[in-house]
Protein backbone atom coordinates (compact mmCIF):
# COMPACT_ATOMS: atom_id res chain seq x y z
CA UNK A 1 0.00 0.00 0.00
CA UNK A 2 2.88 2.63 0.96
CA UNK A 3 4.61 2.18 -2.60
CA UNK A 4 1.13 2.89 -4.29
CA UNK A 5 0.46 5.80 -2.32
CA UNK A 6 4.28 7.11 -3.15
CA UNK A 7 3.33 6.42 -7.13
CA UNK A 8 -0.10 8.05 -6.67
CA UNK A 9 2.18 11.43 -4.89
CA UNK A 10 5.15 11.19 -7.77
CA UNK A 11 2.21 11.49 -10.87
CA UNK A 12 -0.11 14.03 -9.28
CA UNK A 13 1.78 16.84 -10.61
CA UNK A 14 2.77 15.10 -14.46
CA UNK A 15 -1.17 14.69 -14.71
CA UNK A 16 -1.33 18.47 -13.80
CA UNK A 17 1.07 19.71 -15.99
CA UNK A 18 -0.74 16.90 -18.74
CA UNK A 19 -3.89 18.81 -19.01
CA UNK A 20 -4.34 21.92 -21.07
CA UNK A 21 -7.16 23.65 -18.81
CA UNK A 22 -6.16 26.42 -17.54
CA UNK A 23 -8.31 26.51 -14.03
CA UNK A 24 -8.86 29.76 -12.53
CA UNK A 25 -10.94 30.33 -8.46
CA UNK A 26 -13.08 33.46 -7.93
CA UNK A 27 -14.87 34.21 -4.60
CA UNK A 28 -18.35 33.27 -4.81
CA UNK A 29 -20.41 36.09 -6.22
CA UNK A 30 -23.19 37.57 -8.49
CA UNK A 31 -21.49 38.50 -12.32
CA UNK A 32 -23.13 40.45 -14.28
CA UNK A 33 -22.61 39.53 -17.48
CA UNK A 34 -24.14 43.12 -19.01
CA UNK A 35 -20.48 44.77 -19.69
CA UNK A 36 -22.37 48.28 -19.27
CA UNK A 37 -23.86 47.61 -16.13
CA UNK A 38 -20.80 45.74 -14.41
CA UNK A 39 -18.71 47.79 -11.59
CA UNK A 40 -16.76 45.46 -10.00
CA UNK A 41 -12.68 44.51 -10.29
CA UNK A 42 -13.57 40.95 -10.59
CA UNK A 43 -16.30 41.41 -13.88
CA UNK A 44 -13.58 43.38 -15.46
CA UNK A 45 -10.29 40.48 -15.18
CA UNK A 46 -13.02 37.92 -16.41
CA UNK A 47 -14.19 40.20 -19.33
CA UNK A 48 -10.63 40.54 -20.77
CA UNK A 49 -11.38 36.95 -21.65
CA UNK A 50 -15.38 37.71 -23.34
CA UNK A 51 -15.14 41.44 -24.01
CA UNK A 52 -12.99 43.82 -26.46
CA UNK A 53 -13.46 47.14 -27.68
CA UNK A 54 -11.81 49.43 -29.94
CA UNK A 55 -8.47 49.33 -27.63
CA UNK A 56 -7.21 46.18 -24.91
CA UNK A 57 -4.91 46.63 -22.61
CA UNK A 58 -0.77 45.72 -22.85
CA UNK A 59 -0.74 42.30 -20.77
CA UNK A 60 2.99 43.99 -19.59
CA UNK A 61 2.66 47.93 -19.45
CA UNK A 62 -0.87 48.44 -19.31
CA UNK A 63 -1.06 50.95 -21.89
CA UNK A 64 -3.25 50.94 -24.88
CA UNK A 65 -2.74 48.47 -27.65
CA UNK A 66 -5.22 48.42 -30.84
CA UNK A 67 -7.94 45.55 -31.09
CA UNK A 68 -10.73 45.84 -32.90
CA UNK A 69 -9.42 49.13 -34.26
CA UNK A 70 -6.50 48.43 -36.61
CA UNK A 71 -5.33 52.31 -36.65
CA UNK A 72 -6.63 55.32 -35.77
CA UNK A 73 -6.14 59.37 -36.23
CA UNK A 74 -6.24 62.51 -34.26
CA UNK A 75 -6.66 65.57 -35.89
CA UNK A 76 -4.29 68.62 -35.42
CA UNK A 77 -6.11 70.59 -32.56
CA UNK A 78 -6.43 66.92 -30.59
CA UNK A 79 -10.59 66.77 -30.66
CA UNK A 80 -11.57 64.09 -33.66
CA UNK A 81 -10.65 60.84 -33.50
CA UNK A 82 -11.32 58.43 -36.32
CA UNK A 83 -10.73 54.83 -35.86
CA UNK A 84 -10.33 52.34 -38.26
CA UNK A 85 -11.91 48.78 -37.71
CA UNK A 86 -10.48 45.73 -38.97
CA UNK A 87 -12.11 44.14 -41.43
CA UNK A 88 -13.77 41.05 -41.23
CA UNK A 89 -14.63 41.02 -38.11
CA UNK A 90 -17.49 38.72 -36.05
CA UNK A 91 -18.88 38.65 -32.55
CA UNK A 92 -19.05 34.88 -31.17
CA UNK A 93 -22.14 34.41 -32.94
CA UNK A 94 -21.13 34.70 -36.41
CA UNK A 95 -23.04 37.96 -37.31
CA UNK A 96 -20.85 41.06 -37.94
CA UNK A 97 -18.72 43.19 -35.86
CA UNK A 98 -18.23 47.25 -37.12
CA UNK A 99 -18.51 50.80 -36.49
CA UNK A 100 -22.20 49.79 -36.11
CA UNK A 101 -21.26 48.08 -33.40
CA UNK A 102 -19.66 50.39 -31.54
CA UNK A 103 -22.63 53.61 -32.45
CA UNK A 104 -25.28 51.48 -30.90
CA UNK A 105 -23.40 50.17 -27.90
CA UNK A 106 -22.15 53.93 -26.98
CA UNK A 107 -25.83 54.80 -27.10
CA UNK A 108 -27.06 52.63 -25.41
CA UNK A 109 -24.20 52.92 -22.51
CA UNK A 110 -25.78 56.34 -22.86
CA UNK A 111 -29.40 55.99 -22.57
CA UNK A 112 -30.63 58.69 -20.11
CA UNK A 113 -33.71 56.18 -18.48
CA UNK A 114 -30.63 53.41 -18.08
CA UNK A 115 -28.68 55.45 -15.75
CA UNK A 116 -25.81 53.33 -16.45
CA UNK A 117 -23.20 54.27 -13.69
CA UNK A 118 -20.03 54.52 -16.33
CA UNK A 119 -21.45 56.31 -18.77
CA UNK A 120 -20.20 59.46 -17.67
CA UNK A 121 -16.96 58.15 -18.75
CA UNK A 122 -17.91 59.34 -22.18
CA UNK A 123 -18.84 62.95 -21.17
CA UNK A 124 -15.46 64.13 -23.08
CA UNK A 125 -17.34 63.01 -26.47
CA UNK A 126 -18.94 66.46 -27.69
CA UNK A 127 -22.74 66.19 -26.89
CA UNK A 128 -22.57 63.09 -24.67
CA UNK A 129 -23.03 64.76 -21.39
CA UNK A 130 -26.44 66.54 -22.52
CA UNK A 131 -27.68 63.41 -24.06
CA UNK A 132 -27.24 61.44 -21.30
CA UNK A 133 -28.75 63.70 -18.80
CA UNK A 134 -31.70 63.92 -21.00
CA UNK A 135 -31.19 67.44 -22.10
CA UNK A 136 -30.36 67.05 -25.93
CA UNK A 137 -31.16 64.84 -28.65
CA UNK A 138 -28.90 62.57 -31.22
CA UNK A 139 -28.39 66.02 -33.27
CA UNK A 140 -25.55 67.08 -31.09
CA UNK A 141 -24.16 64.19 -30.17
CA UNK A 142 -20.46 63.63 -32.07
CA UNK A 143 -20.45 59.83 -32.76
CA UNK A 144 -20.51 59.10 -36.34
CA UNK A 145 -20.11 56.17 -38.23
CA UNK A 146 -18.50 57.14 -41.37
CA UNK A 147 -18.82 52.97 -43.07
CA UNK A 148 -19.20 50.08 -41.77
CA UNK A 149 -15.09 50.00 -40.67
CA UNK A 150 -15.02 53.83 -40.04
CA UNK A 151 -15.79 55.29 -36.64
CA UNK A 152 -15.24 59.19 -35.90
CA UNK A 153 -15.31 60.52 -32.02
CA UNK A 154 -15.07 64.65 -31.72
CA UNK A 155 -14.31 65.69 -28.26
CA UNK A 156 -15.27 68.92 -26.39
CA UNK A 157 -11.69 69.19 -25.12
CA UNK A 158 -8.70 67.87 -25.24
CA UNK A 159 -8.22 64.66 -23.75
CA UNK A 160 -4.72 63.29 -23.84
CA UNK A 161 -6.37 59.46 -21.65
CA UNK A 162 -8.87 58.84 -24.13
CA UNK A 163 -7.64 56.04 -25.74
CA UNK A 164 -6.21 54.34 -22.00
CA UNK A 165 -10.41 55.18 -21.24
CA UNK A 166 -11.17 53.58 -24.06
CA UNK A 167 -9.74 49.65 -22.61
CA UNK A 168 -12.62 50.08 -20.31
CA UNK A 169 -15.21 46.91 -20.83
CA UNK A 170 -17.78 49.50 -21.08
CA UNK A 171 -17.28 50.55 -24.72
CA UNK A 172 -17.33 47.06 -25.86
CA UNK A 173 -19.35 47.02 -29.23
CA UNK A 174 -22.93 45.43 -28.69
CA UNK A 175 -24.37 42.69 -32.00
CA UNK A 176 -27.47 43.54 -33.55
CA UNK A 177 -29.03 39.87 -32.68
CA UNK A 178 -27.88 41.12 -29.03
CA UNK A 179 -29.77 44.19 -28.43
CA UNK A 180 -33.09 42.13 -27.67
CA UNK A 181 -30.71 41.20 -24.36
CA UNK A 182 -30.12 38.10 -23.60
CA UNK A 183 -27.37 39.24 -20.28
CA UNK A 184 -29.26 36.66 -18.39
CA UNK A 185 -28.54 33.73 -20.38
CA UNK A 186 -24.80 33.75 -20.59
CA UNK A 187 -24.52 30.84 -23.00
CA UNK A 188 -26.17 32.87 -25.90
CA UNK A 189 -24.45 36.00 -25.59
CA UNK A 190 -22.69 37.75 -28.69
CA UNK A 191 -19.22 37.97 -26.94
CA UNK A 192 -16.58 40.43 -28.82
CA UNK A 193 -13.64 39.04 -26.91
CA UNK A 194 -10.83 36.06 -27.25
CA UNK A 195 -13.54 33.50 -25.28
CA UNK A 196 -17.03 32.42 -25.20
CA UNK A 197 -19.15 30.54 -22.35
CA UNK A 198 -19.80 27.15 -23.44
CA UNK A 199 -21.66 26.40 -19.89
CA UNK A 200 -22.16 28.18 -16.87
CA UNK A 201 -23.44 26.57 -13.50
CA UNK A 202 -23.80 28.89 -10.26
CA UNK A 203 -20.29 28.06 -9.20
CA UNK A 204 -18.54 27.27 -12.38
CA UNK A 205 -17.88 29.11 -16.26
CA UNK A 206 -16.45 27.00 -18.85
CA UNK A 207 -15.13 29.35 -21.83
CA UNK A 208 -13.74 28.40 -24.70
CA UNK A 209 -12.37 29.96 -27.60
CA UNK A 210 -14.24 32.20 -29.61
CA UNK A 211 -14.19 30.89 -33.21
CA UNK A 212 -14.40 34.48 -34.74
CA UNK A 213 -11.78 36.05 -32.63
CA UNK A 214 -10.08 38.63 -34.74
CA UNK A 215 -6.58 36.70 -33.68
CA UNK A 216 -7.02 33.11 -32.84
CA UNK A 217 -3.20 32.94 -32.75
CA UNK A 218 -3.12 34.84 -30.00
CA UNK A 219 -5.61 32.83 -28.03
CA UNK A 220 -3.63 31.02 -26.09
CA UNK A 221 -5.46 28.56 -24.00
CA UNK A 222 -8.26 26.41 -25.92
CA UNK A 223 -10.58 26.12 -22.36
CA UNK A 224 -10.62 28.08 -18.89
CA UNK A 225 -12.32 26.61 -16.06
CA UNK A 226 -14.12 29.53 -14.15
CA UNK A 227 -14.58 28.43 -10.39
CA UNK A 228 -16.55 30.69 -7.81
CA UNK A 229 -15.51 29.27 -4.20
CA UNK A 230 -15.24 30.52 -0.60
CA UNK A 231 -13.96 27.12 0.94
CA UNK A 232 -10.01 28.34 1.51
CA UNK A 233 -9.04 24.69 2.87
CA UNK A 234 -10.13 22.71 -0.15
CA UNK A 235 -8.66 25.41 -2.59
CA UNK A 236 -5.11 26.18 -0.82
CA UNK A 237 -5.35 21.53 -0.94
CA UNK A 238 -6.58 21.70 -4.74
CA UNK A 239 -3.58 24.36 -5.34
CA UNK A 240 -0.85 22.60 -3.18
CA UNK A 241 -1.72 19.61 -5.45
CA UNK A 242 -1.72 21.26 -9.31
CA UNK A 243 -5.07 20.79 -9.44
CA UNK A 244 -5.92 24.80 -9.20
CA UNK A 245 -3.31 27.25 -11.70
CA UNK A 246 -4.73 30.41 -10.38
CA UNK A 247 -6.51 32.20 -7.30
CA UNK A 248 -7.83 35.38 -7.32
CA UNK A 249 -7.30 37.66 -3.82
CA UNK A 250 -9.93 37.09 -1.22
CA UNK A 251 -10.41 33.46 -2.59
CA UNK A 252 -7.50 31.37 -0.06
CA UNK A 253 -5.36 31.28 3.20
CA UNK A 254 -2.07 31.97 2.50
CA UNK A 255 -1.03 30.16 5.83
CA UNK A 256 -2.16 26.80 3.81
CA UNK A 257 -0.31 27.21 0.81
CA UNK A 258 3.18 25.09 0.47
CA UNK A 259 4.81 26.87 -2.41
CA UNK A 260 5.45 30.29 -0.59
CA UNK A 261 6.59 31.39 -3.96
CA UNK A 262 3.15 31.17 -5.80
CA UNK A 263 1.72 34.13 -3.45
CA UNK A 264 2.22 37.34 -5.32
CA UNK A 265 2.10 40.99 -3.81
CA UNK A 266 2.19 43.56 -5.62
CA UNK A 267 1.57 47.33 -5.70
CA UNK A 268 -1.59 48.44 -6.86
CA UNK A 269 -3.28 51.38 -8.62
CA UNK A 270 -5.88 51.47 -6.42
CA UNK A 271 -6.68 53.58 -2.74
CA UNK A 272 -8.98 52.59 0.01
CA UNK A 273 -10.41 55.80 1.60
CA UNK A 274 -13.49 57.28 3.86
CA UNK A 275 -15.56 60.08 2.01
CA UNK A 276 -18.36 62.21 3.19
CA UNK A 277 -21.18 61.10 1.66
CA UNK A 278 -23.91 63.13 3.18
CA UNK A 279 -26.36 65.77 1.88
CA UNK A 280 -27.27 67.28 4.76
CA UNK A 281 -26.49 70.90 4.49
CA UNK A 282 -24.34 70.82 7.87
CA UNK A 283 -21.45 69.32 6.29
CA UNK A 284 -21.37 71.73 3.42
CA UNK A 285 -19.76 73.51 6.35
CA UNK A 286 -15.46 73.07 5.59
CA UNK A 287 -14.36 73.91 8.98
CA UNK A 288 -16.86 70.98 10.18
CA UNK A 289 -15.68 68.56 8.00
CA UNK A 290 -12.23 69.63 8.82
CA UNK A 291 -12.87 69.21 12.89
CA UNK A 292 -14.44 65.68 12.26
CA UNK A 293 -11.84 65.09 10.04
CA UNK A 294 -8.80 66.14 12.40
CA UNK A 295 -10.78 63.90 15.18
CA UNK A 296 -10.11 60.87 13.05
CA UNK A 297 -6.72 59.11 14.31
CA UNK A 298 -5.76 58.70 11.16
CA UNK A 299 -2.01 57.15 12.18
CA UNK A 300 -4.07 54.21 14.13
CA UNK A 301 -6.15 53.45 10.96
CA UNK A 302 -3.19 53.59 8.73
CA UNK A 303 -1.04 52.06 11.19
CA UNK A 304 -2.04 48.25 10.01
CA UNK A 305 -1.90 48.82 6.18
CA UNK A 306 0.83 47.35 3.90
CA UNK A 307 1.18 50.28 2.28
CA UNK A 308 -0.34 53.70 3.97
CA UNK A 309 -2.20 56.45 2.18
CA UNK A 310 -2.31 60.32 2.98
CA UNK A 311 -3.52 61.01 -0.69
CA UNK A 312 -5.88 59.68 -3.32
CA UNK A 313 -3.64 59.26 -6.30
CA UNK A 314 -1.42 56.38 -5.83
CA UNK A 315 2.27 57.29 -6.63
CA UNK A 316 3.08 58.13 -10.06
CA UNK A 317 6.07 59.54 -11.16
CA UNK A 318 6.68 63.08 -10.76
CA UNK A 319 3.28 63.43 -9.52
CA UNK A 320 3.06 65.85 -6.46
CA UNK A 321 2.94 64.78 -3.00
CA UNK A 322 -0.64 65.40 -1.52
CA UNK A 323 -0.70 65.80 2.54
CA UNK A 324 -4.29 65.12 4.50
CA UNK A 325 -5.35 66.39 7.40
CA UNK A 326 -3.23 65.66 10.79
CA UNK A 327 -4.94 63.98 13.62
CA UNK A 328 -5.14 66.25 16.37
CA UNK A 329 -8.49 65.60 19.00
CA UNK A 330 -7.82 68.95 21.54
CA UNK A 331 -8.24 71.38 17.99
CA UNK A 332 -10.58 69.43 17.08
CA UNK A 333 -13.20 69.27 20.19
CA UNK A 334 -12.11 73.31 20.33
CA UNK A 335 -13.05 73.95 16.71
CA UNK A 336 -16.54 71.81 17.49
CA UNK A 337 -16.76 74.52 20.36
CA UNK A 338 -16.16 77.41 18.06
CA UNK A 339 -18.31 76.41 15.49
CA UNK A 340 -21.56 75.60 17.95
CA UNK A 341 -21.55 71.95 18.10
CA UNK A 342 -19.72 71.30 21.59
CA UNK A 343 -20.62 67.83 22.80
CA UNK A 344 -22.28 66.73 19.70
CA UNK A 345 -24.75 69.98 20.02
CA UNK A 346 -26.88 70.70 17.29
CA UNK A 347 -25.57 67.67 15.12
CA UNK A 348 -27.40 64.95 13.96
CA UNK A 349 -26.78 61.17 14.48
CA UNK A 350 -23.26 60.26 12.14
CA UNK A 351 -23.94 57.36 10.42
CA UNK A 352 -20.55 55.50 9.02
CA UNK A 353 -21.40 53.09 6.31
CA UNK A 354 -19.15 50.14 5.79
CA UNK A 355 -18.98 46.85 4.81
CA UNK A 356 -19.06 44.72 8.06
CA UNK A 357 -19.55 46.24 11.45
CA UNK A 358 -16.44 44.39 12.23
CA UNK A 359 -14.88 47.06 10.50
CA UNK A 360 -11.97 47.91 12.76
CA UNK A 361 -11.21 50.99 11.27
CA UNK A 362 -15.19 52.05 11.25
CA UNK A 363 -14.52 51.20 15.00
CA UNK A 364 -12.13 53.57 15.66
CA UNK A 365 -13.64 56.63 14.23
CA UNK A 366 -17.07 56.12 16.12
CA UNK A 367 -15.25 56.07 18.81
CA UNK A 368 -12.81 59.16 18.89
CA UNK A 369 -16.35 60.80 17.32
CA UNK A 370 -18.19 59.72 20.39
CA UNK A 371 -15.37 61.17 22.99
CA UNK A 372 -16.33 64.05 21.65
CA UNK A 373 -19.66 63.57 22.85
CA UNK A 374 -21.15 63.02 19.23
CA UNK A 375 -23.64 60.51 18.35
CA UNK A 376 -21.93 57.66 16.06
CA UNK A 377 -23.67 54.70 14.60
CA UNK A 378 -21.96 52.08 11.88
CA UNK A 379 -24.38 50.93 9.33
CA UNK A 380 -23.65 48.23 6.62
CA UNK A 381 -25.63 46.84 3.59
CA UNK A 382 -28.06 43.90 3.64
CA UNK A 383 -25.82 40.63 2.44
CA UNK A 384 -27.68 40.79 -1.37
CA UNK A 385 -27.74 44.22 -1.30
CA UNK A 386 -25.61 46.56 -3.95
CA UNK A 387 -23.14 48.74 -1.76
CA UNK A 388 -23.08 51.75 -3.92
CA UNK A 389 -26.60 51.49 -4.17
CA UNK A 390 -26.57 51.04 -0.10
CA UNK A 391 -24.38 54.13 0.02
CA UNK A 392 -26.89 56.31 -2.24
CA UNK A 393 -30.40 54.95 0.18
CA UNK A 394 -28.93 55.31 2.92
CA UNK A 395 -27.13 58.81 2.97
CA UNK A 396 -24.40 57.95 5.63
CA UNK A 397 -22.19 60.96 6.66
CA UNK A 398 -18.92 59.10 6.15
CA UNK A 399 -18.74 56.12 3.51
CA UNK A 400 -16.05 53.72 3.18
CA UNK A 401 -14.74 53.19 -0.94
CA UNK A 402 -11.96 51.27 -2.48
CA UNK A 403 -11.39 52.17 -5.97
CA UNK A 404 -9.21 50.77 -8.39
CA UNK A 405 -7.86 52.93 -11.12
CA UNK A 406 -8.90 52.13 -14.76
CA UNK A 407 -6.12 53.60 -16.28
CA UNK A 408 -2.56 54.59 -15.14
CA UNK A 409 -3.11 58.39 -14.52
CA UNK A 410 -4.25 60.43 -11.50
CA UNK A 411 -7.48 61.25 -13.85
CA UNK A 412 -8.75 57.47 -12.69
CA UNK A 413 -9.28 59.03 -9.67
CA UNK A 414 -9.67 62.32 -9.79
CA UNK A 415 -12.41 62.27 -12.44
CA UNK A 416 -14.70 60.35 -9.25
CA UNK A 417 -15.54 63.44 -7.76
CA UNK A 418 -16.28 65.62 -10.83
CA UNK A 419 -19.59 67.34 -10.60
CA UNK A 420 -21.87 65.53 -13.09
CA UNK A 421 -20.15 62.00 -12.27
CA UNK A 422 -22.55 59.51 -11.43
CA UNK A 423 -19.98 57.49 -9.40
CA UNK A 424 -19.46 60.67 -7.25
CA UNK A 425 -21.11 59.37 -4.21
CA UNK A 426 -19.77 62.26 -2.37
CA UNK A 427 -21.34 65.21 -0.74
CA UNK A 428 -18.30 67.34 -3.12
CA UNK A 429 -19.29 69.04 -6.03
CA UNK A 430 -17.19 72.42 -7.23
CA UNK A 431 -16.68 74.01 -10.43
CA UNK A 432 -13.09 74.86 -9.66
CA UNK A 433 -12.16 71.63 -8.89
CA UNK A 434 -13.41 70.72 -12.56
CA UNK A 435 -12.12 73.72 -14.07
CA UNK A 436 -8.94 72.56 -13.00
CA UNK A 437 -9.08 69.12 -14.13
CA UNK A 438 -10.56 70.41 -17.70
CA UNK A 439 -7.19 73.12 -17.43
CA UNK A 440 -5.33 70.01 -17.12
CA UNK A 441 -6.61 68.56 -20.05
CA UNK A 442 -4.97 71.22 -22.31
CA UNK A 443 -1.61 70.64 -20.31
CA UNK A 444 1.61 68.18 -20.29
CA UNK A 445 4.09 66.71 -18.24
CA UNK A 446 4.76 68.09 -14.87
CA UNK A 447 2.37 71.35 -15.80
CA UNK A 448 -0.29 69.00 -16.26
CA UNK A 449 0.44 66.71 -13.10
CA UNK A 450 0.83 69.68 -10.85
CA UNK A 451 -2.29 71.09 -11.50
CA UNK A 452 -4.20 67.60 -10.84
CA UNK A 453 -2.14 67.68 -7.56
CA UNK A 454 -3.89 71.21 -7.07
CA UNK A 455 -7.53 69.49 -7.59
CA UNK A 456 -6.70 66.79 -5.30
CA UNK A 457 -6.04 69.30 -2.70
CA UNK A 458 -9.39 70.20 -2.93
CA UNK A 459 -10.78 67.49 -1.84
CA UNK A 460 -8.02 65.96 0.95
CA UNK A 461 -7.76 69.66 2.86
CA UNK A 462 -11.49 70.42 2.41
CA UNK A 463 -12.12 67.12 4.81
CA UNK A 464 -14.07 65.41 2.00
CA UNK A 465 -11.86 62.30 1.59
CA UNK A 466 -9.59 60.47 3.69
CA UNK A 467 -7.00 57.90 2.49
CA UNK A 468 -6.44 55.01 4.32
CA UNK A 469 -4.17 52.79 2.49
CA UNK A 470 -3.01 51.66 -1.34
CA UNK A 471 -4.01 48.06 -1.30
CA UNK A 472 -1.94 45.64 -2.82
CA UNK A 473 -2.89 42.79 -5.06
CA UNK A 474 -2.76 39.58 -3.47
CA UNK A 475 -2.95 36.67 -6.10
CA UNK A 476 -1.76 33.14 -5.52
CA UNK A 477 -0.02 31.74 -8.80
CA UNK A 478 3.01 30.51 -9.53
CA UNK A 479 4.27 32.40 -12.87
CA UNK A 480 6.44 29.56 -13.68
CA UNK A 481 3.49 27.37 -14.43
CA UNK A 482 1.22 29.50 -15.89
CA UNK A 483 2.92 31.69 -18.45
CA UNK A 484 2.05 35.46 -19.96
CA UNK A 485 0.83 36.45 -16.55
CA UNK A 486 2.82 39.82 -15.93
CA UNK A 487 2.60 41.57 -11.95
CA UNK A 488 1.21 44.79 -12.82
CA UNK A 489 -0.69 47.83 -11.11
CA UNK A 490 -3.84 47.45 -12.37
CA UNK A 491 -4.62 43.62 -11.35
CA UNK A 492 -5.37 42.89 -14.69
CA UNK A 493 -4.28 39.86 -16.62
CA UNK A 494 -5.47 39.60 -20.00
CA UNK A 495 -6.86 35.93 -20.51
CA UNK A 496 -5.75 35.85 -23.86
CA UNK A 497 -1.92 35.39 -23.33
CA UNK A 498 -2.22 33.05 -20.20
CA UNK A 499 -1.22 29.55 -20.93
CA UNK A 500 0.32 26.54 -18.75
CA UNK A 501 3.74 26.06 -18.34
CA UNK A 502 5.64 22.68 -17.38
CA UNK A 503 7.84 23.34 -14.27
CA UNK A 504 11.23 23.07 -14.37
CA UNK A 505 12.03 19.39 -13.86
CA UNK A 506 8.46 18.65 -14.38
CA UNK A 507 7.79 17.83 -18.33
CA UNK A 508 4.24 17.83 -19.41
CA UNK A 509 4.10 14.36 -20.04
CA UNK A 510 1.14 12.29 -21.62
CA UNK A 511 -0.42 9.82 -18.97
CA UNK A 512 -2.07 6.86 -19.98
CA UNK A 513 -4.09 4.59 -17.64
Amino acid sequence: MKKILFILLIITPILAHSRSDLIVVYPSQYIEFDFHAANSTTEAQLFTALYEGLFNLNPRTMRPQPAAAERYTVSEDGLTYTFFIRQGLAFSDGSPLNAHSFYHSFLRLLNPAADHLTAAKLDVIEGAKAYRLGEAGLDGLAIKVVDNHELQLTLNEVTPHFTALLTHHAFSPISGRQLPMLWDEPARIAFSGPYTITTITEDSIIMERNPFYRAPGEVLTARIIVRFSDDRERIAADFNRFLVDWVMPGSFDPNLILERGALQINAMFATTYYFFASDNPLFSNTALRQALVQAIPTNELRANQIIRAESLVPAIQNYPRVRGINHNARAAANALRRLGFRNGANLPELTIATFSENDSNAVAIKEAWQALGLTVSIITPAPSQDYLAFIAESNPTLALMSWVGDFLDPMAFLQLFTSQNPLNFSSFKSAAYDDLLRLANHQSGNERLNTLADAERLLIAGGYVIPIAHPPSINLINPQAVAGWYANPLNIYPFAGLRLAPLPGMPALPVSF
